[in-house]
């Protein structure tokens, strides 16, 4: 198993904790438009992957900006505004880059605030959105969302915000990360894929 890191943009906060997470055996796959992520702000790199490295039961790892009112979308924060992204657009674009995602199966982890939270019972969240747009399109494995906000820069391996109900696993952040908040057992919420 080994772990894959998108950011389809170039969203500098997400960029540098990004690179700050992952371990040697990781992996960052080039953004949406084929430029390689692996470069830090230090001119040091980390290691890059190809999209077509990705096995089956190899985890992808999506950094974006959640939104704490809206299941409806993720978003990038760039230097000449943001991007945002509806769960179909992600789907798309995630089956663009795995055309055969249907015979491999991965987990899926979308590393966005509120990812797993539903805002009323009947507005789904965004992570529910995403594993049914994946499905539709014949991915096999899993999707995690989690619930609550997720640290980032400064915060690196913390949770912050006004919902301090989760942590992260390990492996997103490293081994022996500090985090914050009250852990549940509802933290990650996992949606199945096709088997």
């Amino acid at each position: 198993m080994k772990n894959y890191y998108w950011l389809p943009f170039k969203d500098d906060g997400w960029h540098s904790d990004t690179v700050a997470r992952m371990t040697n055996r990781d992996a960052i796959l080039p953004f949406l438009d084929g430029t390689s992520a692996s470069r830090t702000r230090y001119g040091n790199s980390k290691p890059a992957g190809q999209w077509s490295d990705i096995g089956s039961g190899d985890q992808i790892l999506i950094g974006g900006h959640g939104h704490k009112y809206s299941t409806e979308k993720v978003t990038w924060v760039l230097g000449t505004g943001n991007v945002s992204w509806t769960a179909s657009q992600l789907a798309s674009a995630i089956k663009l880059k795995i055309a055969n995602g249907g015979q491999r199966k991965i987990d899926f982890h979308i590393l966005a605030c509120f990812g797993a939270n539903n805002m009323t019972p009947l507005a789904k969240s965004f992570g529910s959105k995403l594993a049914k747009e994946l499905k539709a399109r014949g991915f096999r494995g899993s999707l995690t969302a989690y619930k609550g906000a997720t640290g980032m820069m400064a915060a690196r391996g913390h949770q912050t915000g006004t919902s301090r109900i989760t942590a992260l696993p390990k492996f997103a952040f490293g081994g022996g990360a500090s985090t914050t908040g009250n852990p549940t057992k509802d933290a990650g919420v996992i949606w199945q894929l096709h088997p």
